[in-house]
């Protein structure tokens, strides 16, 4: 009998250890929707302009973790379980290019480590690119457009809401935040 209130003991502590530990939350990894770069042979004819794109985005955005913002709070949080796959400012100048090269325009946005010599310059620099508590997206910059002729410059701000939950949905919306201001600098500038 002692060995069986024992052996129930036993179970019982087990069952209430296990009961109340909550299952190992696993990492997960995130990119932004890349463009697809269509034909590199139809991008552009033999009078296309070279244009070099950087992308400046502060350290504390660029990391790992997708960021947040809790305004009850006045803080940006990083998640440590929600991660960027690669750099934010390597996914933000891989898609534009390739923006830029699908928009048969005047320009071939070509990496800078090809050692060419560019014909334009476009420098975004990012401020901010993060999610918010209550659903809202922000993407906010500047940019500098310089070509042989003139400089331009200019800023946006652009924001949206989540319209589900969850990090993919969060990931998603930054992603159609981007693909808008990619147009928009297209249009305005190329």
């Amino acid at each position: 009998m002692k060995q069986f209130i024992t052996m129930l003991l036993c179970s019982s502590i087990f069952l209430v250890i296990n009961g109340c530990s909550s299952p190992i939350e696993k990492t997960k990894y995130y990119k932004l929707e890349g463009v697809a770069l269509n034909n590199i042979s139809n991008i552009c004819s033999t009078n296309c302009k070279k244009l070099l794109i950087q992308i400046f985005v502060p350290d504390y955005i660029n990391s790992n973790g997708i960021i947040y913002y809790s305004e009850s709070q006045g803080q940006l949080t990083m998640t440590s379980k929600n991660l960027w796959i690669e750099e934010l400012s390597t996914q933000l100048k891989n898609s534009l290019e390739n923006k830029i090269n699908n928009s048969n325009g005047k320009y071939y946005a070509f990496d800078s480590r090809m050692n060419v010599k560019n014909d334009a310059l476009l420098q975004i620099f990012i401020q901010k690119f993060n999610g918010e508590k209550d659903g809202k997206i922000v993407l906010s910059g500047t940019y500098i457009f310089n070509n042989s002729d003139t400089i331009h410059q200019g800023a946006f701000d652009l924001s949206d809401k989540q319209t589900n939950d969850g990090f993919e949905a969060l990931v998603a919306k930054m992603n159609e935040l981007w693909i808008k201001e990619c147009d928009n600098l297209i249009k305005e500038l190329l």
